[in-house]
This record gives C-alpha cells, structure tokens and sequence, in this order.
C-alpha cells in the first residue's frame, strides 16, 4: 500500500483480505466437524487442504506456512489424530504447490480443479 492510497481504498483492501481469513477459518471448522450421516466417516471432503492448495496457486502469501502448521496442530489435537500428521501433510501440500505454481497458473480451470 502506498501511503496515498485513500481511506477507503484501504477498507476495501482489509474486508477483501478479512473475507478470505473468514473463508479460511470456516472451511477450517468444516474439516473439524462431524456430520450426522451415516457414511460421513468414510467421505469427509478435506476442505482446509482444499483451501491450502487453492490459496498457494492463487495467493501464496495469504496462507503463511506457520498458519498452516498451527492450523494442521490444532486440526491434529481436535480430532485425535497424532500431533503433527495433519501439520506435515499440508505442509507438503503447500510447498508442492507453491513450487509447481508457475505451471499450474497457466493451466485451464479443469486441470487446476
């Protein structure tokens, strides 16, 4: 940001970067969350990794690798699972992604998807 920049350009900047955090966070709870269906344990869409790999392709910087560890800890603690699978496996997933992130921004949506 430039120090010319308007009050109200920088509003418009801080709700569009609070909206994504907002995003982040209830895709977050989404992937913590049981569901009450029969099947749930066996389909559960990943949706915090979802939102590492869109976020890496797109804006990297939105999603800080320290984020993603504490949020993979937290995710860990949560639900039981060992402390620090989760934190390894997106963080394996965000350095992948932010590597082949020249490659995959010049792709078509179906391949990226």
């Amino acid at each position: 940001m430039s120090s010319f920049s308007t009050l109200t350009e920088r509003a418009d900047i801080g709700l569009r970067i609070s909206v994504s955090y907002i995003m982040i966070f209830l895709l977050f709870i989404l992937s913590i969350v049981s569901v009450s269906h029969p099947f749930a344990g066996l389909i559960k869409a990943p949706f915090f990794l979802m939102t590492i790999y869109y976020w890496g392709i797109y804006r990297p910087t939105l999603i800080p690798a320290w984020l993603v560890f504490i949020a993979g800890c937290i995710m860990d603690f949560l639900s039981g699972f060992p402390i620090g699978l989760n934190a390894f496996i997106f963080l394996v997933v965000q350095w992948s992604v932010i590597d082949q992130r020249r490659f995959l921004m010049g792709q078509s949506f179906l391949v990226v998807w």
